[in-house]
């Protein structure tokens, strides 16, 4: 699917209210509006949250509508985040239940695992033999052949956590009632365009894989044009909640080939931009550092290696009226609105500034 955001905080405040964050996320707060989590617990669901990232701590307002919210502020080992997720899930055993778990794997800095050791060149020598480090930055080709395998490795260990989980759900009697949703906030770039991070708009940073799966329905894979603001909509409506309008669909219903889909791209660096996206035809505004624009056809170029934007002048200039119409203004405008004079550390304690350093987040 392609989110309607390409950072955690910013991804998430959309997943859970159904809405692109530059309406919902300023300040670098969630505003105070409905959330999937606030339908849940009305609907009589207890609620719960372990989250390994602390981007997404209690200051900027992601407790809403969750009784339990534990974010591991010094970044445990996602084995820790499993254990006490799977322990939750035995206290409640006879009541329904929402449970969000958010693993940091697979998140720089990568680190090599023995689990995943079939991933990676055992005759490599060099700085990122054990580690990526926190800065993940070289053009040498043997280095950026590393750091995407020990990226391989940690998407593999990303997927032994979630198998864990999975068993538990299975051998405790809870699938045959339980919906389990597997996604992520956001890709990687790795190289594929010279930089490393998730911080522009490439297809590397705002695709990513979604995973419903229902006790009552048939597996299937399905191509329609998704975005994680769908979940609101699609979620509460197989449970039967009350669902506030949203920018979102209920994927249950169907949705048209020619499905709009927009992402809004706002970064602690920065780095501002949107993208629209209509079929195949991907249109990209940078807002900061500096202004530009970039036009893809992405069936006949999936890798985004050719801009062939002054090819598409005409579709362009309809795509940014809407755009505007969408958004509510001039893109570039409206995430300033939303980001303007804010510092991304304000109220935060010492310890988590200094795990989003760590994490690259902040310098």
């Amino acid at each position: 699917v392609q989110n309607a955001a390409n950072s955690t905080p910013t991804s998430f405040a959309s997943s859970w209210t159904g809405m692109y964050p530059s309406r919902v996320f300023r300040g670098w707060r969630l505003q105070e509006v409905d959330t999937l989590a606030e339908a849940f617990a009305e609907g009589g669901y207890h609620t719960a949250a372990f989250l390994n990232n602390v981007q997404l701590v209690e200051e900027r307002n992601f407790r809403q509508g969750f009784e339990e919210y534990t974010v591991y502020k010094d970044i445990a080992p996602d084995q820790r985040v499993l254990k006490d997720s799977l322990a939750w899930l035995e206290s409640t055993p006879e009541e329904p239940f929402f449970l969000w778990v958010h693993f940091l794997s697979p998140h720089a800095p990568y680190d090599a695992r023995v689990m995943a050791d079939r991933f990676y060149d055992r005759d490599y020598r060099g700085p990122f033999e054990t580690s990526s480090g926190r800065k993940t930055e070289t053009d040498n080709p043997e280095g950026i052949a590393r750091l995407r395998d020990l990226y391989d490795g940690e998407v593999y260990f990303a997927d032994w956590l979630f198998g864990e989980l999975w068993n538990h759900i299975e051998t405790s009697g809870l699938a045959g009632n339980t919906i389990v949703v597997m996604t992520a906030d956001h890709g990687e770039e790795l190289a594929e365009h010279g930089r490393f991070g998730h911080h522009r708009l490439y297809q590397q940073v705002i695709r990513v894989p979604l995973l419903i799966r229902h006790p009552n329905a048939t597996g299937a894979r399905s191509g329609v044009p998704a975005q994680n603001i769908d979940l609101f909509p699609t979620l509460g409506g197989m449970v039967g909640l009350d669902v506030p309008d949203t920018d979102g669909v209920d994927l249950r219903a169907g949705v048209s080939d020619t499905r709009i889909r927009v992402t809004v791209g706002m970064t602690n660096r920065r780095h501002h931009g949107m993208v629209m996206r209509q079929g195949n035809e991907k249109f990209l505004v940078n807002c900061a550092p500096e202004y530009s624009e970039e036009y893809y056809d992405l069936a006949a170029d999936p890798l985004e290696s050719r801009d062939i934007l002054l090819d598409r002048i005409d579709e362009v200039e309809q795509m940014f009226l809407v755009l505007e119409e969408i958004m509510g203004g001039e893109p570039c405008q409206v995430i300033h609105f939303a980001v303007k004079d804010v510092d991304p550390t304000e109220g935060l304690d010492d310890k988590i500034i200094e795990k989003l350093k760590s994490l690259g987040y902040l310098q």
